[in-house]
This record gives C-alpha cells, structure tokens and sequence, in this order.
C-alpha cells in the first residue's frame, strides 16, 4: 500500500512538472503563436501611437488633434478593408496609403495595416488617422458631394499642419525651458509656433475654405488655441519649479520703454506689498504725473501732482511733488525724488524724501 501511494505521488510530481514546464513554454512563445490582431485592431494601435506624440507635454492639457475616444469608436464603426490595386491618386499619379468611401462606410488599406513594418507604421498612423475624420466628416453630414479637392481636405491639411509643423515648436519650447535656455530663444520657439499655426490657415485649401475651429472642437476634438496655451503657460498649471519662470517670462510681452502710463507705487517693497495707484505722462524729458493716496483714484481730490526730468538715457526721473495734506509753509510739503526703472521697464526703485525734506525712504513702483 505504502509503495503504491509513493509511485502515486511521483506519478503526481511529474505532472506537476510537465504542466509548469508547458506553461512556461506558452509564456515565452514568439508573437507568431499569439491570436492574430484584426485589421480595425491593428489599424486603432498605429492610429492611437501617432494620436499620443505629444501627450507627455505640458500643452496636451489643452492641445488635443482628436478625441481618442471619439476616433476609436468612428474606426470601429468603419468597414475596413486591404485592396492592394487601389487606383492611382490624380495628384501624384501614385496609388494612396488608403481610401475612404462615404458610399459604403469603408476605408480600403493598400497594404494590410497588421503586416506594417515598423518604419512605416508611424506613417500609417497619420493616414488611418485621416481616413477616421474623413468618416467623422461623414457622420456628422458634411458636403460629400462637393468635389473639389481643397473643400474635402481642408479640415484635414489645417489640422495635420498645425499638428506637423506648428506643435514640434511648442515641444522644443518646453524641452529648452526645462534646461533653462535663456528668455530670448524661448520666446523665438513661441513666435515660430505662432507663425506656424497662422501660416496654416493659409494653405491653398484653408484659403478657400477659412478654418472652423468650432466646428473642428464638434466635430474632431481638435483644439490647439494658441490663446489657450498661453494662458496655460502664464500659470502653475503646467509646471512647478523655478526652471518654468523664464517660459513665463518669454510669454509675457515687453513693457514698453516709456513711463507713460498707470502703475502701482509703495514705500514698504516691492510686490506684493500694500501699493497705491500712481501715474505718469512723459513728454520728451520731462514728466507729469500724479501720486493717489488712497484707493480708488484718480481724482483730484485723492492725488497730488508731480514733475519729473529724465537723464540722458530715460531711466532715471529726479523729480518732486508737493504734498497738500501737510500745513507746512508755502501750501504743503515738498518731497523730493530719484528713482530708476528696471530694464524691462516693468518696475523702478529709487528714494524719496517725506516730512518735507526731514527724512528719506525707499521707493517702488511697477506696472
């Protein structure tokens, strides 16, 4: 009996090893063993790749070139099929990557997207992606029987050029600032993106037919408002940490070189200490303005004048006022000042002198 009972669990380790090596053999196996993807399958993972480029920046919180979502369900509705003698484009005379028929609701691949070598799946991804919007278009009832060739790509071209050529500068742009590159070529990154982004609306079929970014937004998903990325950009939404200040700072535009104009003024610091309105007109050399002492300026009654000369090269105002509130001889104090702007005319500091001339104190202003 106990004999039998020992070739019985031997018999039961074995087994046991067999089904651990079989397992171990299936989960190595090569690819070729696996279920074999469909053609939508196969199609939706090239098309999800090239969708995703950009998801890992920053701007993706409000740049997106189509709704994942609203892509993957209009491909699956879609007849898919390979048709390796589609006929050749009128454009180039040179058969396309694929085709799309409002007809029968179906995108015919030259080529089998489940056989793509890796070199080219980056550009299969690209087409299956515009084959998807042109079925989009078609679900959502636009003019498919408008034959001109600019009409029917002009959604398409404004979105693949933005995506293509202007977004790679946004890239470049977050990229360089992480690496502290300076505010200059930051803010060279930002002018070409938004050259970029304009000189898609001037394509020969956005042209004709001017971009509905609403429609698009409807439509597609798409979004890339250059007003929207700024706005992000100027806030701690995107980022955190001090390498984010000189993005700020390329985005935020030049003041200009002037002291004309309204600004904010304190004797305790700089921002953010407690401030009150002050305002300035240059003339030339010469400067006018007037000092509010409470809030809610400007009145007359609320402010005092004062004059200022500037030297040679503008950034430095000597100048005075005379303050009413104080019953000294000849109307009120007189008060004294020197202060300089900074070189991005945003701020000055300098000294004034109160208790008409019996005490001196630092001085800030800025815009």
């Amino acid at each position: 009996m106990s004999r039998t009972r020992r070739l019985t669990t031997s018999r039961a380790l074995r087994w046991g090893v067999m089904v651990a090596v079989a397992l171990m053999l299936l989960a190595c196996a090569p690819a070729a063993f696996a279920a074999p993807k469909t053609t939508h399958a196969a199609a939706y993972e090239v098309m999800k790749k090239w969708m995703q480029r950009y998801d890992k920046d920053g701007f993706a919180k409000v740049v997106d070139y189509g709704g994942s979502k609203t892509y993957r369900v209009r491909l699956a509705q879609t007849r898919i099929l390979v048709n390796p003698n589609l006929p050749p484009s009128p454009i180039d005379g040179r058969p396309p990557l694929a085709t799309y028929d409002p007809v029968t609701d179906t995108i015919s691949f030259l080529k089998d997207p489940r056989k793509a070598p890796e070199a080219e799946k980056d550009a299969l991804g690209k087409t299956v992606w515009h084959e998807v919007t042109h079925a989009l278009e078609d679900k959502n009832g636009d003019d498919f029987t408008n034959d001109d060739p600019l009409y029917q790509d002009r959604n398409i071209y404004y979105m693949e050029s933005v995506v293509e050529v202007a977004l790679p500068f946004l890239d470049r742009l977050e990229l360089n600032a992480k690496a502290g590159e300076s505010v200059e070529k930051l803010r060279g990154y930002w002018d070409k993106y938004l050259a970029e982004t304009e000189a898609a609306a001037k394509l020969p079929e956005t042209l004709k037919y001017p971009p509905d970014l609403a429609l698009m937004r409807k439509w597609f998903g798409f979004r890339a408002d250059p007003d929207e990325v700024k706005a992000l950009y100027l806030t701690d939404k995107a980022f955190s940490g001090k390498e984010w200040k000189n993005l700020r700072e390329a985005l935020t535009p030049p003041a200009p070189a002037t002291w004309t104009g309204e600004w904010r003024q304190s004797f305790n610091g700089p921002p953010p200490q407690l401030s009150l309105p002050i305002s300035f007109l240059q003339s030339g050399a010469s400067v006018t303005g007037t000092y509010y002492y409470v809030e809610g300026g400007p009145t007359d009654r609320e402010g005092f004048p004062l004059q200022g000369t500037l030297s040679a090269d503008g950034m430095t105002m000597t100048g005075s006022w005379i303050d009413s509130r104080w019953a000294y001889p000849n109307g009120g104090a007189h008060e004294t000042f020197v202060i300089v702007v900074a070189a991005d005319w945003r701020s000055w500091s300098g000294t004034c002198t109160w208790g008409n001339g019996s005490g001196t104190q630092g001085w800030w202003g800025w815009r």
